[in-house]
């Protein structure tokens, strides 16, 4: 890893820290990499049992779910925050999209999506997503020169 990289990465980390405590919901967790920042009643899900099992041995006091998403298999507001990052970028239709977005405003009053800004089909350096704006518009801020949050409040109009 160069240095412009491991910068960047170092900026994402210190952005997924600042996020505030609460019950969280991690979608697309992986190892754990990024959970472990996480404050607060943190639940990681992953569709993989064999990352979700690297995950349990790195953070033995989160609750890991395996499942495929979506649906979400939780109850509606069942969390604070909805986190989820490089996973977005997977779900490739316009409809997967809405539906995933429409599965994480139900469980979740605030959705945070960290995607890479330079791949084709998915945000750009503007930092406009058509496919994010259409679940009830978009907050969007660049963490680093490589990735972009949207964050979204399901109270914001």
């Amino acid at each position: 890893m160069g240095e412009a990289e491991r910068a960047d990465l170092e900026r994402l980390e210190a952005y997924v820290s600042s996020l505030p405590p609460g019950r969280i919901l991690d979608v697309a967790c992986g190892t754990g990499y990024l959970t472990r920042l996480l404050r607060g009643e943190v639940v990681g899900l992953d569709q993989s049992r064999e990352m979700l099992d690297v995950a349990r041995r790195r953070l033995p006091s989160v609750e890991l779910v395996c499942a495929v998403v979506p649906p979400l298999p939780f109850e509606d507001d069942a969390f604070e925050l909805l986190f989820t990052s490089h996973f977005y970028r997977h779900v490739v239709s316009p409809e997967e999209r809405r539906r995933f977005l429409s599965e994480a405003f139900r469980v979740a009053r605030e959705v945070v999506v960290v995607e890479q800004t330079r791949r084709p089909g998915f945000p750009t350096r503007s930092g406009r997503s058509a496919s994010f704006a259409m679940a009830r518009g978009t907050v969007s801020s660049s963490v680093t020169s490589r990735r972009i949050v949207y964050r979204r409040s399901s109270t914001a109009s």
